[in-house]
């Protein structure tokens, strides 16, 4: 059967025997499932893109294999149709197997050759050197198809779960920029239409370029850059000031990119703001990167929206979020720190509560408390008593929640009426909630009885006396 480099298309001449060997052994019942097995392979083969030398190396093994059966000479003679079965049920398997595992096939023709002593340690390891040279072609043509980004959307329908993680490893393999770009984009297009996360989030291998050299926003914990992921899309980078990335700091994320993941294979970005990954910065310093969201903060948003804004929809959609971290998170993800600053707005209108979990982890990464690292003394507007002595709990996010909704309802922050955020403490401490709103426009918002009543249950000064937030999110009628 030829193969071998000395034709000028060993694949078509190997194509073309398989045609002439099937027609030799139509008179062999038992080899007609192998026979047939292998003209699939070949078929197969045709229609294989990336891999496609692997793949032809495989099936050019496979038919070694069927013109190695056809000459076997067995001692008893009997064990002659088991053979041919054997070697039938092998080939019909791999042509099943290839498109899941070529390794996994290689195994398994080379284990029926062993089987039946119908090879030698030299043919052995030809084949072993051949299949080392495909696989090494296979390389070249695939960083050269995936870097063209005009593929990019084919790659994102047929193999969004099975290269990723292999598309991920190229960007280490290639350095020229070209490629490096096409193979970033296409990442981005398998990421984008499978709504998943790259498999490592710690990211080392140039998804992020294109960084301001100066933030845009910053506080006493963290400065805000924008940068490019992926070659692809605009991304907040949120860099923790004050700390490198040292070992300790390293494990900390590492733990944390894993409740990242999770939350978003529930979520999807529908409701919550993905955490794309973390790097370190070039001077050591470690960030988060989350994609940029052009109409800034919810209350910036219905500020300048006011009139097309439906804010029950946006209060319901925030519940929603809040739901997906305390109830579908096993165990419960506790935000920490939610008010309007937290949560963005999508290019649809939609909220995206973001930093979930944030203030915890900057909290111990700068050995900070965290009422200290965020540099806005105004925060303990929609901070819950017990925060004040560290008690942080589920129900604090849902305190937090109501005052946000009152915030986003009045276009101020919780308290307007006192004007220093010290004075905010005392007075929360001596059991006092925020007065009612009676300005016409804020009731044409969505303020009503029902949910000022269920705003004041979230206000109880006992963490353990306010509704849990599925309850919150059956009234809102979500």
């Amino acid at each position: 059967m030829a193969s071998g480099p000395g034709g000028k298309d060993p694949w078509f001449a190997f194509a073309k025997s398989v045609v002439l060997l099937t027609g030799n052994v139509t008179s062999i019942r038992v080899l007609q499932p192998a026979t047939q097995g292998l003209v699939a392979l070949v078929t197969l083969c045709e229609q294989v893109i990336v891999y496609r030398n692997e793949t032809r190396q495989l099936c050019i093994r496979c038919g070694h294999l069927l013109e190695a059966v056809l000459q076997y000479q067995p001692s008893p003679s009997d064990t002659l149709e088991a053979a041919y079965d054997d070697v039938g049920s092998c080939i019909t398997n791999v042509w099943q197997r290839i498109q899941e595992d070529i390794e996994h096939s290689k195994v398994a023709i080379q284990d029926c050759f062993n089987r039946f002593h119908l090879a030698t340690a030299a043919n052995h390891n030809q084949w072993q050197s051949e299949f080392a040279d495909a696989t090494r072609r296979d390389h070249k043509e695939e960083i050269m198809y995936l870097s063209d980004i005009r593929h990019g959307q084919k790659i994102a329908n047929e193999m969004m779960e099975v290269y990723e993680e292999q598309l991920l490893d190229k960007l280490n393999d290639e350095p020229e920029q070209k490629q490096h770009i096409g193979l970033s984009k296409n990442l981005f297009e398998i990421q984008s239409a499978a709504k998943v996360l790259l498999p490592n989030l710690h990211l080392v291998s140039g998804e992020i370029t294109d960084i301001d050299e100066r933030a845009i926003v910053g506080t006493s914990a963290m400065d805000i850059l924008r940068g490019r992921y992926l070659h692809s899309q605009v991304v907040a980078i949120k860099v923790v000031r004050a700390v490198e990335g040292d070992e300790r700091t390293r494990r900390r994320f590492d733990r944390e990119v894993g409740i990242w993941q999770k939350i978003h294979d529930l979520d999807k970005g529908k409701y919550i703001l993905p955490f794309y990954g973390w790097s370190l910065a070039e001077d050591k310093r470690p960030y988060m990167v989350s994609p940029w969201q052009e109409n800034g903060t919810a209350l910036a948003y219905v500020k300048n929206n006011d009139a097309q804004v439906d804010y029950r929809e946006m209060i319901l959609n925030i519940t929603r979020g809040i739901h997906v971290l305390h109830c579908l998170m096993d165990p419960p993800v506790l935000h920490g720190d939610i008010r309007a600053a937290n949560i963005l707005i999508d290019t649809e209108g939609n909220p995206l509560i973001a930093d979930f979990g944030l203030s915890k982890l900057v909290e111990d990464v700068t050995n900070t408390p965290f009422t200290e690292s965020t540099g806005v003394g105004n925060i303990y507007r929609w901070l819950a008593p017990e925060v004040y002595s560290g008690n942080v709990l589920l129900s604090s996010d849902v305190y937090s929640f109501a005052m946000t909704i009152l915030e986003l309802l009045t276009h101020s922050a919780p308290f307007v009426e006192i004007k220093h955020s010290p004075e905010v403490v005392v007075a929360v401490a001596n059991g006092r909630n925020p007065k009612r709103p009676t300005d016409a426009r804020v009731v044409e918002r969505g303020l009503d009885d029902g949910l000022w009543s269920l705003m004041m249950e979230c206000w109880n000064r006992l963490p353990d006396a306010r509704p849990e937030i599925v309850e919150v999110l059956e009234r809102l009628g979500g």
